[in-house]
């Protein structure tokens, strides 16, 4: 075991002699390494809030009176201090105390007559016990801090989407405005700009790489598992295409519609859905020239809703959108055959520009 690995852990005893301490327990846990640090005894430690316990490892003797059994303290000590590590004392060396002790919270046992070979087995084995309690507290807190930031990512970019593609239907009207109403819609502009910087640092934090949307929609560790889409080349110039060329928008977002819709009346043909069902419902119906896939739907995500779309028309292009850089489904999508993702929020020329681009691309079937 590699002690040097370990930070400080700060131990304390409870109910015990302190001579047996200063004889015996304080000399061993030297020898034990630099990283195990005396701190004086608390007052009740069944009492205490965790948060200000000033030690990690706790001996608790027999001797603390007026607390019940050593069992009961034990137990109550456990409770109180979750994530510290506890050995008990006991007064005579049995197997079956020391299985009671062990139900009852406590990392290890030994009693007032162990020699020091197993004091020190003792305590080796309570501190790796304890790294490791706390190893996977750690490892929890930044599961949940993570996937904190996807979700915060997701629902921010989501409505800023929405709030910045208004004010540019706004601008696009500019003449019905005075100077100072084009001036605060450029401000908005502007300001939804620098909150797409901010949540884009999120982005740092993610190792979920997946975002929850319902029981259909668990979070896995996708990360490494799903190998790169090769570039796609550009069609030659001289393909024919529709006219007007037609789009279904899939997206569960009403005011995300309404926006594609109204600022893109007169360049695509605009078909909407606003679940997989609907969608797939469309896609029997005909093809289309483009299919834009929100990843997160209620029925099923971007990808399953590609996967499904091929199956009736292995053809068909498609693309992703998403607020969440990172998730290991886009690049799963894009393996199997989409033609691309853009990231919300986006602005409207930037989006005219992606699927305009799109549609130009060979379509790729690799299912």
């Amino acid at each position: 075991m590699n002690q040097s690995a370990y930070p400080t852990v700060h131990w304390a005893s409870y109910g015990i002699s302190a001579g047996m301490v200063d004889q015996r327990l304080a000399p061993i846990c030297t020898e034990c390494g630099p990283h195990l640090a005396r701190v004086e005894p608390p007052g009740d430690p069944a009492q205490s809030n965790c948060e200000d316990s000033p030690w990690d490892l706790l001996f608790v003797g027999y001797e603390a009176r007026g607390q019940g059994t050593l069992e009961s303290l034990i137990r109550r000590i456990c409770q109180a201090h979750a994530l510290e590590g506890v050995i008990a004392v006991a007064p005579s060396d049995s197997p079956a105390r020391e299985i009671e002790l062990m139900r009852a919270g406590a990392s290890a046992v030994i009693h007032i007559d162990s020699d020091p070979e197993r004091i020190e087995q003792a305590i080796q084995g309570a501190v790796g016990a304890l790294q490791a309690r706390r190893g996977q507290c750690d490892r929890e807190k930044m599961r949940l801090i993570n996937q904190l930031a996807v979700s915060v990512n997701h629902e921010i970019n989501n409505p800023l989407t929405g709030l910045m593609g208004t004010a540019e239907l706004l601008l696009m009207d500019s003449g019905k405005f005075d100077e100072k109403t084009l001036k605060d819609l450029k401000t908005i502009v502007k300001q939804c700009k620098r909150i797409q910087e901010v949540t884009a640092r999120l982005k740092t934090l993610n190792q979920l790489r997946t975002v929850p949307y319902g029981s259909h929609d668990t979070m896995l560790d996708l990360v490494g598992e799903i190998p790169l889409a090769s570039p796609v080349p550009p069609e030659t110039p001289d393909e024919q295409f529709l006219p007007v060329p037609s789009i279904l928008v899939v997206d569960d977002n009403p005011l995300m519609i309404d926006l594609i819709e109204r600022l893109f009346e007169s360049r695509f043909k605009i078909d909407a859905a606003g679940c997989a069902s609907d969608a797939l419902a469309r896609i029997r119906e005909k093809g289309y020239d483009l299919v834009l896939i929100d990843l997160i739907l209620p029925e099923m995500n971007g990808l399953e809703l590609f996967r499904a779309i091929r199956k009736i028309r292995p053809h068909q292009k498609a693309m992703l959108a998403t607020a969440y850089r990172g998730d290991a489904r886009v690049e799963q999508a894009i393996a199997e055959g989409a033609l691309g993702c853009i990231y919300k929020p986006f602005q409207m020329d930037e989006l005219e520009k992606v699927l305009t681009e799109t549609i130009k691309m060979k379509t790729i079937n690799l299912s």
